[in-house]
């Protein structure tokens, strides 16, 4: 649903919600967009298609952030917004991180002093995103909350004459977090990546002392993890570069999860 369609929405919402979303003064956009849901989810709920008890979670967040939204903070011209967002939010509800980050989208869209940066964009790479992904991302950026961390690789380099001679892979998408613990999983990384969340700069090693301590665990794996691959024609290198968000992903972030 393209947000200049939500006038078309009228003929078919609920009575009771049409009149909230559509009548001023607004008398309560949560309960209007807790109608919406039920109304779109009801028959695949009965289905079971769709948990009925998130999408009671869903609404009951969605109306605990909207109850004190006074109607000259209602941006209506996103209204169509956060109806798209719930036209798409179904299939997803199930995982706690997602179905926050949908009631934050949803909410946030229609408030005028919080979405400058929400788009049509977010709700398609946010129906896109896997529960994994979204989990680590949440987790990532509570870690990090300057959006940066170290990323690394290693890789097996031939050796001719004492002088590299190509380099494949070992190990990729490594992340060292916070607590130093190793998080390896190069499908999310990719994931986040090719969503235009995160950027990848594979040779920009970060230079602050704060971070050399996560580069140094990645030296240690590449030491001593893979010391068999280790002899006159070959050597095993920790390659060091940094992981942040896009330009893209700050303004995701600061919507769906700050």
């Amino acid at each position: 649903m393209n947000p200049e369609d939500i006038g078309k929405m009228a003929d078919v919402v609920p009575e009771d919600s049409r009149n909230a979303l559509f009548e001023a003064p607004l008398r309560s956009i949560g309960y209007a967009i807790n109608g919406y849901l039920h109304y779109k989810f009801g028959p695949l709920i009965k289905m079971r298609a769709i948990n009925d008890a998130a999408t009671k979670s869903l609404a009951e967040s969605i109306e605990e952030k909207t109850k004190d939204l006074k109607e000259e903070d209602v941006d209506r011209k996103k209204l169509g917004l956060s109806i798209k967002a719930i036209d798409e939010a179904g299939y997803q509800l199930d995982n706690e991180t997602l179905r926050n980050m949908f009631a934050n989208l949803i909410t946030k869209s229609i408030n005028k002093h919080q979405n400058s940066d929400s788009s049509p964009l977010m709700v398609s790479v946010l129906t896109s995103l896997s529960p994994e992904a979204a989990e680590f991302l949440n987790s990532w950026h509570n870690q990090f909350p300057q959006n940066v961390s170290t990323f690394s690789q290693i890789e097996l380099e031939q050796m001719k004459n004492g002088t590299s001679n190509g380099s494949s892979l070992l190990v990729q998408n490594i992340i060292i977090l916070s607590d130093l613990k190793v998080y390896q999983n190069e499908y999310v990384i990719d994931e986040l990546r090719q969503l235009g969340i995160f950027d990848l700069a594979k040779d920009n090693k970060l230079t602050h002392s704060m971070w050399e301590e996560q580069y140094a665990v990645v030296e240690k794996i590449a030491s001593t993890q893979f010391s068999n691959l280790q002899t006159a024609d070959q050597k095993v290198v920790a390659k060091y570069g940094s992981l942040s968000l896009s330009p893209f992903g700050r303004a995701f972030v600061r919507i769906l999860l700050d």
